[in-house]
């Protein structure tokens, strides 16, 4: 929890009053209209190299290589910053789940 938390307005209003509201209409018009899955072309840059790599855990994928593909998607032609190319030590310390 941070200060977004705590000054946030409290939503307990919402579940006052006499419960006769509208049921919820989803929109589906991006999954209908198939933009929703544009998103992970296998055409997009680093698609080959981020499909080998392992997402159904936590932690598993090459972080320094999975945040070079990402800036490169994201920028193009941009030069990739040093500090996305660095490899960061794992301590000791840190989770295996």
């Amino acid at each position: 929890m941070n200060n977004n938390d705590a000054f946030s307005s409290l939503i307990s209003t919402l579940f006052t009053g006499q419960g006769d509201q509208p049921a919820y209409a989803a929109d589906y018009s991006n999954r209908d209209s198939g933009l929703i899955y544009t998103a992970n072309a296998k055409t997009a840059p680093g698609a080959k190299e981020s499909m080998k790599m392992d997402f159904r855990h936590a932690d598993r994928a090459d972080a320094q290589k999975l945040n070079v593909i990402l800036w490169k998607d994201a920028m193009g032609d941009a030069p990739v910053p040093p500090m996305l190319k660095q490899h960061s030590k794992k301590s000791a310390k840190d989770d295996e789940d």
